[in-house]
């Protein structure tokens, strides 16, 4: 189905523009939509989750910059892209449009929350790697280590 046609039905939809520019789909239909977005928020979701389970050196260290409230809201967006995703995977199976309507705008509302509340938080982690000393060694197996 074209999105303008679903857009036509569900007049709260945001503009096929908003979602080609937001998630760089190239596409006019509803399922190559629902995927670009979806992969969007995985994107996100990858990020996210390597800061919350910090089991990569560079997750620990990125997550030592940021403060409790800070790691507080990431998870917060972090539960809330799970659900639309899980959600998304329910739209695949059942390809309801009404729910399929309604989820494409969850996601626009949750993307432009992202868009308020990650970049401030990113731009952090990159300055605390700015400004990050890291002093490399060699041990006797010849690894180097931090």
């Amino acid at each position: 189905m074209r999105y303008e046609k679903l857009r036509s039905k569900y007049k709260n939809l945001p503009s096929l523009s908003w979602i080609k520019e937001n998630f760089d789909s190239d596409s006019d239909k509803v399922k190559d939509i629902c995927r670009d977005i979806a992969s969007s928020l995985r994107k996100v979701e990858d990020y996210i989750e390597s800061l919350i389970l910090a089991e990569s050196f560079d997750s620990y260290v990125e997550r030592g910059f940021l403060s409790k409230k800070e790691k507080d809201r990431i998870a917060e967006i972090y539960k809330k892209i799970r659900a639309l995703l899980v959600l998304n995977l329910r739209n695949i199976i059942e390809k309801d449009e009404e729910k399929i309507a309604e989820w494409i705008c969850s996601c626009k509302e949750l993307w432009e929350e992202i868009r308020r509340e990650l970049p401030p938080i990113l731009e952090k982690i990159a300055s605390g790697w700015r400004k990050k000393k890291i002093k490399m060694e060699r041990d006797d197996t010849s690894r180097y280590f931090f």
